[in-house]
């Protein structure tokens, strides 16, 4: 969908699959954001900045998307008026995954990490890749499934 390194020049609406948001660090992939059913996935900054992504973001299992260009989003900022109250919503929702992210990784151990995914948002707990989700959680993968198994 998008690589570091090139413009985000679509915003998705997934309407079924699993995508995530991952930076390589000294060749490591970092998962930074995983996204399923219902929700909104660009590189923000690449694709409201018109700039170079950050990120890369690619699709984890086969996924059905609606796409919208800058320009046919910009259209529809000029033409509806209640599209900005919208998208406005949208990066809100973005700026609360990010902050409740970040405060997880903080102060929450790797096992109240997966456990609280599991409890929120449990398509995402179950099905995604154990070296995608580990990464997510911030931890190894050999440690994510210790945790898997002493929660079953």
């Amino acid at each position: 969908m998008v690589n570091e390194g090139d413009k985000s020049l679509y915003l998705y609406f997934i309407i079924d699959g699993f995508v995530r948001c991952f930076l390589i660090d000294e060749g490591n992939e970092i998962t930074t954001q995983i996204y399923t059913t219902k929700d909104f996935v660009t590189s923000f900054e690449s694709f409201l900045n018109n700039d170079f992504s950050k990120e890369n973001i690619q699709c984890t299992s086969d996924c059905t998307l609606l796409r919208i260009s800058k320009d046919e989003y910009q259209r529809l900022h000029n033409e509806v008026s209640n599209w900005s109250i919208f998208c406005k919503s949208v990066y809100e929702d973005q700026i609360m995954r990010i902050s409740e992210r970040a405060y997880s990784l903080q102060k929450l151990s790797a096992s109240n990490r997966y456990e609280k995914l599991l409890n929120t948002q449990p398509q995402i707990a179950l099905n995604t890749a154990v070296k995608h989700l580990a990464s997510y959680l911030g931890i190894q993968p050999q440690s994510l499934s210790r945790i898997r198994k002493s929660i079953k």
